[in-house]
């Protein structure tokens, strides 16, 4: 197996299913696509050339396939991170071993470059992530350079007020 960062396009919307695993008692989300990774070079005059390319099946787990397979259309330019492996069966009809490059996901990104518009969602448990409450002082530490502290000893600086109501 190797680390793979490949740039493509998706071969069609990806698949959602849930599978039940032995570490979890709860089916886990699995999305499954194909996605063509092309080899472009500049051409010289401002354009690009295709160098040739290949197909890979890709797989992302968790709530990252939910999102993928929610967001990610047909067609879209998408940065994969991942680990490359072969993926073996016994063709059915010939009986005969098969294999192919797979990528297991660890993310998948979207090219700007191709994108329209991202409508985000606002952030879960906010309040649990350490945002303040309204009207609580908001703080930042920083080293401080001055002489006046020890050195590598942290100074406390009010920095803003939350408004109340926001």
């Amino acid at each position: 197996m190797s680390t793979f960062i490949g740039k493509g396009n998706l071969g069609g919307k990806p698949a959602l299913k849930y599978v039940d695993t032995k570490a979890s008692e709860e089916a886990r989300p699995v999305a499954e696509m194909r996605v063509y990774f092309d080899h472009r070079r500049p051409d010289g005059d401002g354009g690009y050339r295709d160098e040739g390319g290949f197909w890979a099946d890709v797989t992302i787990w968790g709530t990252k396939a939910e999102t993928a397979a929610r967001v990610l259309p047909k067609g879209a330019r998408v940065c994969v991170f991942g680990t490359l492996y072969k993926q073996r069966w016994t063709d059915k009809q010939t009986g005969q071993p098969r294999e192919e490059d797979a990528i297991l996901a660890d993310d998948i990104t979207l090219d700007l470059l191709r994108v329209e518009e991202i409508a985000l969602r606002p952030p879960k448990d906010r309040d649990e992530a350490g945002a303040p409450e309204p009207g609580e002082e908001l703080t930042h530490e920083s080293e401080a350079p001055d002489s006046a502290t020890r050195p590598g000893r942290r100074q406390r600086s009010s920095v803003a007020r939350v408004p109340a109501g926001q």
